[in-house]
């Protein structure tokens, strides 16, 4: 079984050593046969009685049947140990998956979660946030927050979103209209760039206190383009967060 390079065509190094292995071993065991074959016609020339003969034909049916059995074996060896070195990975990544499955499930939300005292948020109403002083003063601890009103998250904030929307206003419209611009202005733009925008920063997904980063991740995954879960007691997103789950967090703590 070749193993190919990256990006090459050509074989690796260690597969071209097995290839020419193989090709050495036929070579010889092809002159081997055909010497000994080549010997016992000789010698049936030479032996009209045919006692010569009958030894030279056991000889080399001896010596046929312990060369094959090695030129097997050797083949077997080099080329069975491929499928067994990519079983063997198949099996690891098999098992990685696995387990950090089995670990996530036993790792309550409560244990991993951003608290909520510790989350970075915005507070302010959306007509009071403007963007361009969000991206300037805002996201200390991240790339991403959540804006709340009494406890209740709203919208998760995404720093690069926000960049790319204020450079399209800039861009399409005027500087001095990007600087103005608020969140508030941002949820009521019709743009097609702002829909998406909105599509993004209103996914988030919820789970009770009680769940586990695998319910955490099955709850991230059931949502499109989702990266976030917050915990609330029972898990309904119209109660206080009670802490926040990022899919880095997933990612870290699902490592075997």
């Amino acid at each position: 079984m070749a193993d190919l390079s990256p990006g090459s065509s050509t074989p690796a190094p260690e597969s071209r050593k097995k290839d020419d292995l193989a090709r050495l071993v036929v070579i010889v065991g092809m002159f081997t046969v055909g010497t000994l074959g080549l010997g016992t016609i000789v010698i049936s020339a030479f032996d009209p009685g045919g006692k010569v003969k009958d030894t030279a034909q056991t000889v080399l049916t001896a010596i046929l049947t312990l060369f094959s059995s090695w030129v097997g074996t050797i083949i077997a060896f080099y080329f069975s140990k491929d499928n067994f070195e990519a079983a063997t990975r198949s099996v690891t990544e098999l098992t990685k998956h696995v387990t950090g499955h089995q670990k996530l499930q036993s790792l309550p939300v409560t244990e991993k979660m951003i608290r909520v005292d510790d989350i970075e948020k915005e507070i302010r109403p959306p007509d009071q946030v403007k963007l361009v002083e969000l991206l300037n003063n805002g996201f200390k601890k991240g790339y991403r927050l959540p804006l709340m009103d009494g406890g209740k998250v709203q919208l998760i904030i995404h720093k690069s979103r926000i960049d790319e929307y204020v450079r399209n206003v800039a861009l399409t419209d005027t500087p001095e209209k990007a600087k103005a611009a608020t969140i508030k202005i941002l949820l009521e733009d019709t743009s097609d760039i702002a829909k998406e925008i909105r599509k993004v920063i209103g996914t988030f997904g919820f789970v009770p206190e009680t769940a586990t980063l695998a319910e955490a991740k099955a709850a991230m995954e059931a949502l499109d383009k989702c990266q976030d879960v917050f915990v609330t007691k029972t898990g309904k997103k119209d109660e206080p967060i009670l802490g926040w789950i990022t899919n880095i967090i997933l990612q870290e703590n699902s490592r075997a």
